[in-house]
């Protein structure tokens, strides 16, 4: 799961989740991702991304999956988490 210490770990409201945007894109940079399929289960879903990426400030790459599971409320999303392996621990 995403890490409480992460930097924008908890974002709420569009301006947060806007400025989490602005962290990722200013931290790693894609050379590729895919996206499953949605599985839907009442009102959660989850998708798995696998992406390569590397991380801006130490120049790591990595190849990595991660499972982003969503849950809805009145057709918005209200809450998202991620879970994935941290490499190297």
């Amino acid at each position: 799961m995403e890490p409480a210490w992460a930097e924008n770990a908890r974002a709420e409201g569009m301006q947060e989740v806007a400025k989490k945007g602005e962290w990722w894109e200013n931290t790693f940079e894609v050379h590729s991702s895919k996206a499953s399929e949605p599985t839907v289960a009442d009102n959660w879903f989850s998708v798995r991304f696998d992406m390569d990426t590397t991380h801006k400030p130490s120049q790591q790459r990595s190849q990595t999956s991660e499972l982003a599971v969503y849950q809805v409320k009145e057709g918005k999303i209200v809450q998202e988490q991620f879970f994935y392996d941290m490499p190297g621990q």
